[in-house]
């Protein structure tokens, strides 16, 4: 193999890649769209809180108030407390709320009654300090007086409070392989074009071996793509946090999709053939 033989097939390939219109129509606009995409994505999710909460026999008071939540606060009656902490714990509330039974009773004054409030890993501090003061004005006002309680919170499972992630910042990572995937499409294309025109076996009769041009397509799949995804996590602010770890898999996914872009090819017998096997 020699560098040079690879330098200039490396630079044939880029030419003819972006002499496709089509191709570098899709490659600018697919990268110009999923930046946009992701700056509209909502940083925040649905406003609607879902509350389970269980009070055993005074389960007919409770449910009054649950009929006259406010609004953004949906309440739902659970028959047991082993209910609520389950469905806490697989995420279908924010919280669960379980009520003694003796919360409406006369109790001496030095003794408060004890409230159970369970947290799922991810909630957050805004709903755990609403939910506490919440409780507080209910108890009072079913009491029809001030009446202090405590409370007694809990986190299932580990406590993930201050490290949550917003849906956009989820999405960053399969955004920039969406990037990569669309690459797959490129290379494949490049490749077939070649198959079909006479090129691949024009570029043989050369001092150019198979090896220099497998190597020579190679970095060009994996650069296009690699550099697509790395210039949108740029963009996206996702290279903050472990760089070497995120741009090493992205380097990974790049000779993954690269690698499906020749096995495409093998099969592919012209454009056509390589837009139907990447759709």
């Amino acid at each position: 193999m020699k560098l040079s033989i690879v330098g200039s097939l490396l630079a044939k390939d880029l030419s003819q890649f972006f002499k496709n219109r089509f191709v570098a129509l899709i490659t600018f606009l697919g990268m110009a769209f999923y930046i946009v995409f992701y700056f509209l994505t909502p940083v925040k999710v649905n406003e609607t809180y879902k509350v389970g909460i269980y009070a055993g026999s005074m389960k007919h008071v409770f449910e009054q108030y649950s009929q006259s939540a406010e609004e953004g606060l949906e309440v739902s009656m659970l028959e047991t407390e082993e209910l609520l902490i389950e469905s806490v714990a697989h995420e279908k509330f924010v919280a669960g709320i379980a009520f003694p039974e003796d919360i409406l009773k006369p109790l001496p004054s030095v003794k408060k009654p004890e409230i159970h409030v369970y947290f799922p890993p991810h909630a957050m501090k805004e709903i755990r300090d609403g939910l506490k003061m919440l409780m507080g004005e209910l108890v009072s006002v079913l009491k029809k007086e001030p009446f202090p309680v405590e409370i007694r919170e809990t986190v299932l499972g580990n406590d993930m409070m201050g490290k949550q992630v917003s849906p956009r910042f989820k999405m960053r990572i399969m955004l920039a392989f969406v990037l990569l995937m669309l690459e797959t499409f490129g290379l494949a294309n490049l490749i077939a074009e070649e198959k079909e025109k006479g090129t691949m076996q024009a570029v043989l009769v050369t001092p150019a071996t198979s090896t220099d041009v497998f190597v020579a397509k190679g970095i060009t799949g994996v650069s296009l793509a690699l550099l697509q995804a790395v210039f949108f996590l740029i963009i996206a602010g996702g290279l903050q946090q472990q760089p070497g770890i995120i741009l090493l898999t992205l380097f990974l996914g790049a000779i993954m999709f690269t690698g499906l872009a020749f096995l495409i090819a093998t099969k592919a017998k012209d454009f056509m053939t390589v837009i139907s096997w990447v759709s």
